[in-house]
């Protein structure tokens, strides 16, 4: 995150400069207000002041006016307007970087969170940039400067007024760090609530049918509660901060008064002295106030680099190797497991152990076992969604992690349990891989995964909007669709983890056939998980997985007439099918 910054800094460096000179020049016309204050009083004091001197005097404070809010409009749009584009930037990194991480990361990381930290996080870092630069520089100048002038006026009556200077700078240091703290802990509170609200909108349909609105209305003002406690507490320290700030820069206005009036008196000032000395030390006000800003401004924005740097910080664990071999530019779907065993982070026990075999390419291997035994896992290990923890994974002879990335995933065709579909049209979604794909090949792959009636059949037809997560689709549309999908992209290994779930026997059965036909005919490797026997009779292999082990393998015919699990699988599969015929029957 700070190399981001630093190399964003250096490349806009004299954008930035410019923008700094342009809010000097402001601060150097609006000190000289004062002195032209200064000697108009002094004319009145001394009853020589004319109608053409004082018309004089107030066309130069206009002037000045047009010219500081030229510059003023020229630093906003330099100074503000790149802090915009730093924005987008880091954003547009923060994002990259997602994109980057490993599934596991996901799985011990709520959405909730990573989009409060894309949102309101990423602001606070804008806002550092922008307007906590302004306010660095406008203090420090005017400052320094608005100093200067005052003990030209009179050093004596500027030391008077210098007391409480180094008491608000020691209150601005202790106020910045609490302020620091909580700030860290309210954006702690939006990422949970941003999370509780994501998941109630994409469980709403849950929530209803269990009739839980109810709660899930308390678990939200508990968390909102618990936001707007956080955020109180920052408000709190916050509204004792600038008041305070406030009080201090206003003993420096009554010593001003009381010490400067008996200069006035006694002759050591004169009256333009005392209102010029009045006026610059009411411009010093603003600096005083702008560090208190400047410390909320810049400590949110610490407070949010911290959050986001524990992003950036992450080290994805699948990645291209420095000796990946970059000749590979394509794969033909030859699979071995060699002693792969996969052990998740936490977990007592590996998901998988030991696990051996080879599927050749264009052949169909079917995998079958109880919950929990592995059967996803295993798959997700060939795109490397994972990597093994031991032994070693094959493809075409290569060690897959000496394939690069981009050229296995190409070649991977990847339908999960869970089926996803983007708020998108049927086309869009069908296309994802390839968006400038004819209408054509979309048309086909719909033919090969069953679902072109039905899509022909809708009004917009391809152009159907099929609206979040594809909720406008039955499940056995949107199994089917994430299956053309896959299809679309004319992978040479096509995996299809329990992707029929949702389809009628006869559909089932009429898809994978057409799906085993195809890719014999292309030569796709394909690996199809299914708690149904009848979805894997057509498969060249079938292996048995339970606890992480293979325990059975070989054909259909073959493992339905050994004693095992699948044997034992099929059996009750039957019985479950006879019962369900006599029912219809009767």
């Amino acid at each position: 995150m700070y190399a981001i910054l630093l190399k964003f800094i250096k490349k806009h460096f004299f954008i930035y400069l410019s923008g700094i000179l342009l809010l000097i020049s402001v601060g150097f016309l609006q000190l000289l207000i004062p002195q032209i204050l200064r000697q108009a009083t002094d004319e009145f004091s001394k009853m020589t002041a004319t109608v053409s001197s004082i018309s004089n005097y107030a066309l130069t404070i206009v002037i000045l006016a047009i010219f500081m809010i030229i510059l003023r409009y020229g630093w906003r749009m330099l100074i503000w307007g790149t802090s915009r584009k730093l924005e987008k930037i880091v954003r547009e990194e923060f994002y990259k970087k997602l994109q980057t991480l490993d599934s596991n990361y996901y799985n011990y990381h709520k959405t909730g969170d990573l989009m409060a930290l894309a949102t309101n996080d990423i602001n606070a870092v804008r806002l550092a940039m922008g307007e906590g630069l302004l306010l660095i520089t406008d203090s420090l100048f005017m400052t320094v400067l608005g100093i200067y002038y005052l003990i030209n006026i009179n050093f004596s009556l500027f030391l008077a007024v210098f007391i409480p200077l180094p008491i608000i700078a020691l209150v601005v240091l202790i106020f910045g760090r609490l302020i620091h703290h909580l700030f860290k802990r309210a954006q702690e509170g939006f990422a949970q609530l941003t999370s509780i609200v994501q998941e109630s909108i994409s469980g709403i349909r849950v929530i209803k049918a269990y009739g839980q609105e109810e709660g899930e209305l308390e678990n939200f003002k508990e968390t909102a509660g618990d936001l707007v406690n956080r955020n109180l507490d920052l408000v709190r320290i916050w509204g004792v901060f600038t008041p305070l700030v406030q009080f201090l820069s206003s003993i420096s206005l009554f010593i001003t008064l009381f010490y400067g009036g008996r200069l006035v008196i006694v002759g050591a000032i004169t009256i333009g002295d005392f209102v010029a000395f009045h006026a610059y030390l009411g411009l010093l006000t603003w600096p005083m106030m702008a560090l208190g800003w400047v410390a909320n401004i810049l400590q949110r924005g610490k407070a949010s680099m911290q959050r986001i740097n524990e992003v950036f910080d992450q080290v994805p664990g699948i990645k291209d190797l420095p000796d990946v071999n970059k000749a590979i530019s394509s794969i033909y779907g030859q699979i071995e497991f060699k002693d792969v065993t996969y052990q998740y982070p936490g977990k007592e026990k590996p998901t998988l152990e030991k696990l051996s075999f080879i599927i050749k390419p264009g052949e169909t291997m079917g995998i079958i076992g109880r919950l929990g035994s592995g059967k996803s896992t295993m798959l997700n290990l060939i795109p490397r969604l994972y990597d093994p923890g031991e032994g070693e994974i094959f493809i075409d002879g290569h060690n897959i992690k000496s394939i690069p990335l981009r050229v296995l995933r190409k070649y991977v065709g990847y339908v999960p349990q869970e089926t996803f579909l983007f708020s998108d049209t049927i086309k869009e979604n069908i296309a994802f891989s390839f968006p400038h794909s004819s209408l054509n090949s979309i048309e086909e792959v719909l033919k090969k995964a069953q679902l072109y009636d039905d899509v022909m059949s809708l009004p917009e037809k391809l152009e159907t909007e099929i609206g979040e997560r594809g909720v406008t689709l039955s499940g056995g549309q949107k199994q089917r669709a994430t299956i053309a999908r896959a299809l679309h992209i004319n992978p040479k290994i096509l995996i299809l983890d329990d992707s029929f779930s949702s389809l009628d026997t006869q559909t089932e059965e009429k898809l994978i056939k057409a799906i085993i036909e195809y890719n014999k005919n292309i030569g796709c490797t394909t690996l199809i998980v299914s708690h149904r026997v009848s979805c894997l009779k057509h498969a060249d292999n079938i292996i048995v997985i339970d606890k992480g082990k293979i325990i059975q393998s070989g054909t259909h015919d073959i493992l339905v007439k050994r004693p095992g699990l699948y044997a034992h699988l099929f059996e009750l599969q039957q019985l479950e099918k006879e019962d369900s015929s006599r029912y219809e029957e009767s």
